[in-house]
């Protein structure tokens, strides 16, 4: 029997979502410690809706149009598996990336999850594809005073989140109660098997994860601070920095959980045409829960990012996340005036005229 034969045999009898396997005697653990053994059902049917997904990029059944779309219609879209896989777990409400919400029919209070289905750093690879997620308690429904309200809190106050990472290595990765929890898909018996050993971010690196695309329209502190670290060994941090970006901001953060560094992504001038960092509700609290887990540090460049409270759904946020040391010391390029008024040569305005 083929391995791909075999995969799908596995899949066909539900291989993923057994909760007497390791997946989710741990993640059980997890949730009866955090006061929510309920909220099992979801992180196995995230799990459940992962392993699909997985296995139709691996295959390349998956859509063209369906890997770009933020919330596809096709029934093999990564939009239509996890809204059918949450379905049938405790979830009252769930929060698209486009800012669409959908309410399940069941009038009691569940759980409310802001799900990213797929991302892709290419259209033409699955290499750097991810699942972004956050579950949080929702308030009854006559509580809600305003949509998407369960979602609109600091990002303590979530009780999970985290990302699956697609590729020749599938990856779930998930923060429960402070707490990390890695696992990998055995493609042949279609569980998620625990990794071997407990990530634990290092306290400093040389490592910077950045696009650097609109470094133009960043505040000030944070050009910077890029342009002290791709001054290397002469420059004010004395050391060489090794400068990346794969497009993938899941990806980046996986690869900072062993080897240390930093996911550097800061917010545009308001008046720019993009955004920038990365979305706090869907994208940016996700990862900085894993962070802190792996004992790293989260900030916005002035503040920790978990006490960061979002105004809307799809509202932004600069995220620093990673090695505690380097995340301090861009916090301290934002607090310090000096740096607020500093401006590199490479950052000033040019004219015949310049002094």
């Amino acid at each position: 029997m083929s391995d791909r034969k075999q995969r799908r045999d596995n899949n066909a009898r539900g291989a993923g979502i057994d909760r007497s396997g390791d997946l989710g005697e741990r993640l059980r653990m997890a949730f009866d410690a955090a006061g929510a053994p309920a909220a099992l059902a979801v992180a196995l049917a995230l799990a459940e809706a992962s392993r699909l997904v997985a296995d139709l990029l691996a295959d390349g059944t998956l859509p063209p149009s369906e890997r770009t779309a933020p919330c596809g219609d096709h029934p093999a879209s990564p939009h239509a598996i996890f809204a059918e896989a949450l379905a049938a777990a405790p979830v009252s409400v769930i929060a698209w990336p486009d800012g669409r919400l959908s309410h399940s029919k069941a009038p009691a209070t569940g759980y409310a999850v802001a799900l990213t289905p797929l991302t892709l750093a290419s259209p033409a690879s699955a290499d750097g594809a991810a699942t972004l997620f956050l579950i949080t308690a929702d308030h009854p429904r006559d509580e809600i005073a305003e949509p998407g309200a369960p979602f609109l809190r600091p990002g303590r106050d979530h009780l999970a989140g985290g990302y699956v990472l697609y590729g020749a290595r599938t990856a779930f990765v998930m923060a429960v109660a402070g707490r990390l929890h890695c696992f990998h898909l055995d493609r042949l018996t279609g569980r998620f098997v625990p990794t071997a050993g407990q990530p634990a971010i290092p306290p400093t690196s040389n490592r910077l994860a950045s696009d650097i695309s609109c470094e133009r329209l960043w505040p000030t502190p944070a050009r910077t601070y890029l342009e002290d670290c791709l001054a290397g060994s002469p420059g004010p941090h004395g050391r060489e920095h090794a400068l990346r970006w794969s497009g993938s901001p899941a990806g980046e953060l996986h690869g900072i959980l062993q080897a240390g560094g930093v996911l550097f992504l800061p917010c545009c001038a308001p008046s720019a045409p993009v955004a920038g960092g990365l979305a706090l509700v869907h994208v940016a609290t996700p990862l900085a829960l894993v962070t802190e887990a792996a004992g790293g540090r989260a900030s916005d460049g002035l503040a920790p990012l978990l006490e960061r409270t979002p105004s809307a759904i799809l509202e932004h946020a600069p995220v620093a996340l990673g090695s505690r040391e380097e995340v301090s010391s861009i916090e301290r390029y934002h607090h310090d005036p000096f740096h607020a008024r500093r401006c590199s040569p490479l950052f000033v305005s040019r004219g015949l005229f310049h002094s």
